[in-house]
């Protein structure tokens, strides 16, 4: 795994199983990645204004609210934030559930389990660009 690949990006981890977020947060600080991890859609949307995240990767299957609540209060809520890309994880899925997701405005989709270099890649170059479209707007 290229370690540069993530370095500097900053992560909002949101997933309610605990073995499953440190083993994507142990894959993207591998990568160099600054992870702060919350339990639940919820806590993230508390979290996402002092972290101020390069990228969001969230499970979409949570209990209570799940990844789509996530995506819908940081879109309507947090201004400055409204264009974070927004990755989102799945347990299982095919073409109907790629379909929704997408539909709902996250910019990725992945299915568990996933391959760690394609992880840290599609974190960085949706970093990327957030970066420059955010310089664009200042």
């Amino acid at each position: 795994m290229d370690r540069a690949a993530s370095t500097d990006v900053h992560v909002l981890l949101v997933g309610p199983q605990p073995t499953s977020r440190e083993i994507l947060a142990s894959t993207l600080r591998y990568g160099g990645a600054h992870i702060l991890e919350a339990t639940s859609a919820a806590q993230a949307v508390e979290l996402v204004g002092i972290l101020r995240p390069d990228v969001i990767v969230t499970d979409v299957q949570m209990p209570g609210q799940d990844g789509f609540w996530l995506l819908a209060r940081i879109r309507e809520r947090l201004n400055e934030l409204r264009g974070v890309p927004i990755m989102a994880l799945a347990e299982q899925g095919g073409p109907h559930v790629r379909q929704r997701v997408m539909q709902a405005g996250f910019q990725a989709f992945l299915i568990k389990p996933i391959d760690p270099h394609v992880l840290c890649e599609l974190v960085t170059e949706l970093a990327r660009g957030w970066r420059s479209a955010d310089r664009g707007r200042a």
